[in-house]
């Protein structure tokens, strides 16, 4: 039995389902991803068509499933990562991101968070069965990443799925015939 709540569905047994924009917007404002003993569920294709905030934490025990729908992230001018960190014993699975335009990021680093990728910023659990494919109207499509830091001799880690990674991938792909650019300037 579902109860809808604050734009959200929940339903009684820890499980939230995702269903548009709106509803994963609503679940990162009120810091559901970061809850542990979760499951949050996609349950059809969503479209970010201007913006979209990133998951700052995905709690422990939670689990992530896409269950092999398709987030699609139009016209978006900065990329961010979905998800900033994965903990331990999280699990993010089982759908693909699908850029409809090149792709172009400026991240900025500190002393606290030098790691940036598309999917995950860091990961300390587990990503399975993930992907992302980069296209454009005008045929393939292209990823820039320049990365910007004050402080010198700083570690930077960016990756096109992954920044930094002490857990496990298995299974992930990324899909593009455009080229790749990362600079940390």
């Amino acid at each position: 039995r579902a109860m809808y709540q604050q734009g959200v569905i929940k339903h009684q047994d820890n499980k939230y389902v995702i269903e548009s924009e709106g509803d994963w917007n609503e679940l990162v404002k009120n810091g559901i991803f970061a809850k542990e003993n979760l499951t949050i569920e996609l349950i059809g294709d969503i479209t970010f068509e201007m913006s979209y905030q990133t998951v700052p934490s995905l709690g422990k025990n939670t689990v992530f499933n896409g269950n092999g729908h398709t987030i699609n992230i139009k016209t978006v001018e900065q990329v961010i990562p979905l998800f900033n960190e994965v903990n331990e014993e999280a699990i993010v699975k089982n759908f693909h991101i699908y850029f409809c335009n090149s792709i172009y990021c400026s991240p900025s680093f500190n002393s606290s968070n030098n790691n940036y990728g598309l999917l995950v910023s860091s990961n300390n659990g587990t990503i399975e069965s993930c992907g992302f494919f980069v296209d454009s109207e005008y045929g393939c499509g292209d990823v820039t990443i320049n990365g910007y830091s004050e402080k010198e001799n700083i570690t930077l880690n960016i990756g096109l799925l992954c920044g930094n990674n002490t857990g496990i991938i298995n299974n992930c792909f990324v899909g593009m015939c455009g080229k790749v650019n990362i600079s940390p300037i």
